[in-house]
């Protein structure tokens, strides 16, 4: 999950390292470095925290080269520290190496490679610069293949020698990296965010294989060293989508793209056609088994698409799974399953693994993503985009509500009767949804006051019935990435099973309350908490409501249910955001996170 970049030119790049790294600092922000050819030698200049202290520290010392190596780093094998940061020299300085993934057998190369070699770090990168060195026999690109043919598991490498003082040596495995060459410069970069400045093209290296950077080319080789043709790709985004405009945080910025990145998506989709063009009608026939496979806030959106196939769709039999314990499972798919699987960046490393496995077993697979040219869009069978444009707080706010409104428009396609019909009503109801323009500006005018009014408390209980019980979910991940604070969901009738023992005076529970036909039931657990002494605050489309249950209320003025997760979150997603300010926090840059989880 760590950012790297690397650049390699005719002219002097300092700045430009800097600032394609600091694209890249929402995959990791626990340490930073560089490495670039200097006289003839490498030099390394890292440092602990976030890029602004690297940049510090090279404004102090003001080197001046044409071709570096950059990292950003989300710590797994060794604490977060100056030592641990990339990049690693070797042993005698002749090689520096920046890496994105996980060796899982580190421990296995150091001791049957490495005896009498002193590791500097606690790293598993900084075993295959070392490895490097010592089996380097005099041709950096079949000394590099050698060592990467001996590595169990997922990296994107880039390195650089010090007597080629102008080429980049870059490979991968289940790990992103894309390459452009313009203008007598060469770039690399774990995304593109980092180098659409520079170019509208793009080549993404496959796995297993290797390519040089030098100032004038770029040259590819397969996995056997044989000299390869890439085709480049346009690049489908710009540079507006990582501009912060008038917003102190990206998160706050993205809350309010939301109403623009949900129409963006349904526009993308504006016929069922236009989802058949994608999804062959005689699978959607044959399908009997659906099963959702996710991570985090997408495998949340899955829960809520397990409802709306089944409302609609009754005949079929859906499941939603946890990547990261489907992978490890034993599945027995049965015949006519669809796997559909959810990644806003397409490159989550448990749910690609769990693609991987399910075309194994024969089943057909479809991808919903945020980002096109991602890896699990060369995975999947079928790709459905949602059209979110890039998001760069952690948390996920606008991406989340962009795959709600897909996988509505998708569950159509399973309707028995009058697919077309549904999905036009669909398309209108979303929209309707977002008729109020203030419609964001009037929550956070609401929720301000309750930040400042519950930032101190130590433990926070989400409930709901059904839907409510998905977004509570949902609302519960976004509380604990951004605050800090203790959250749990429940559904609203488990609490007398055991969780009401932790219901006391002044414990704040929020509760989501917009189904109708079970709206009573709900309603019976708030007495329950309430009784205990909770505060309760209640998000809610329901007129009427018994003011004996709830202290704070967050009225949605809208009568259908059906849709309402799509607009029930937002108001959570904004309390995040202004309880983090109020206790100082960084909303964009929790700790101990990163963006795009693509390890294990």
């Amino acid at each position: 999950m760590c950012g790297i970049f690397g650049v390699t030119s005719l002219e002097n790049k300092n700045e430009v390292l800097i600032e394609g790294i600091k694209k890249l600092e929402y995959r990791g922000y626990d340490s930073a470095g560089i490495a670039f050819s200097n006289k003839g030698k490498i030099e390394i200049i890292k440092t602990l925290g976030e890029i602004k202290v690297l940049e510090d520290a090279l404004f102090k010392k003001k080197p001046v080269f044409s071709c570096g190596i950059a990292h950003t780093r989300w710590a797994t094998h060794g604490k977060p520290s100056s030592v641990n940061a990339h990049p690693h020299y070797s042993n005698k300085k002749q090689f520096a190496l920046i890496h994105n993934g996980i060796i899982e057998n580190f421990k296995e190369l150091e001791e049957t490679y490495l005896n009498g070699i002193e590791l500097c770090s606690e790293t598993d990168s900084e075993v295959i610069v070392q490895l490097i060195e010592k089996l380097f026999d005099g041709s950096v690109i079949n000394t590099f293949k050698k060592v990467c043919s001996l590595i169990k598991g997922s990296y994107a490498f880039c390195l650089i020698y010090e007597k080629e003082p102008n080429t980049i040596y870059v490979s991968r495995r289940d790990s992103p990296l894309t390459l452009a060459s313009v203008n007598n410069s060469s770039f690399v970069a774990s995304d593109v965010s980092a180098i659409i400045n520079y170019t509208s093209q793009q080549y993404l290296l496959e796995n297993n294989e290797y390519a040089i950077l030098t100032p004038t080319k770029i040259v590819f080789y397969d996995s056997s060293l044989n000299e390869k043709i890439y085709k480049p790709i346009y690049i489908n985004e710009t540079t507006k989508e990582t501009e912060i405009g008038n917003f102190l945080h990206f998160m706050r910025k993205e809350i309010y793209d939301i109403k623009e990145a949900v129409f963006n998506t349904l526009n993308n989709y504006p016929t069922i056609n236009s989802i058949f063009k994608t999804i062959p009608k005689e699978l959607v026939k044959k399908t009997s088994y659906v099963k959702i496979i996710a991570c985090g806030t997408a495998y949340h959106a899955g829960l809520i698409a397990k409802k709306i196939i089944e409302t609609w769709a009754p005949q079929l039999d859906v499941d939603v799974l946890i990547a990261s314990e489907f992978r490890y499972s034993s599945p027995q798919l049965k015949r006519n399953t669809l796997c559909i699987f959810i990644s806003q960046s397409g490159e989550t490393a448990d749910t690609l693994a769990s693609l991987k496995l399910c075309k194994e077993l024969g089943a057909k697979t479809l991808a919903v993503t945020n980002v096109l040219n991602s890896s699990i869009t060369y995975l999947a069978d079928y790709n459905l985009y949602t059209m979110a444009g890039r998001e760069v707080a952690v948390a996920s706010t606008k991406a989340y509500n962009s795959q709600l409104s897909l996988l509505y428009l998708l569950g159509t396609i399973f309707v028995k009767k009058n697919k077309k019909k549904h999905f036009i009503e669909a398309q209108i109801q979303i929209k309707n949804l977002f008729k109020d323009e203030q419609l964001i500006k009037n929550f956070e005018e609401q929720i301000i006051v309750l930040a400042e009014k519950y930032k101190s408390v130590k433990s926070i209980y989400l409930i709901g019935r059904q839907l409510d019980y998905d977004t509570a979910r949902e609302a519960s991940l976004k509380l604990k990435e951004i605050t800090y604070i203790h959250c749990e969901a429940y559904p609203a009738g488990e609490l007398k099973h055991g969780t009401l023992s932790l219901i006391e005076e002044g414990t704040l529970v929020i509760c989501f309350l917009t189904q109708h036909y079970i709206a009573d039931k709900t309603l019976n657990g708030l007495f329950e908490v309430k009784s205990r002494g909770a505060k309760v605050l209640l998000i809610t489309n329901q007129e009427n409501v018994d003011k004996k249950t709830y202290d704070e209320l967050i009225y949605l003025p809208y009568k259908s249910d059906f849709y309402l997760p799509l607009i029930s979150i937002i108001p959570i997603q904004l309390l995040s955001y202004h309880i983090s300010m109020q206790k100082g926090i960084n909303p964009d840059k929790p700790r101990n996170l990163a963006k795009a989880v693509t390890v294990e």
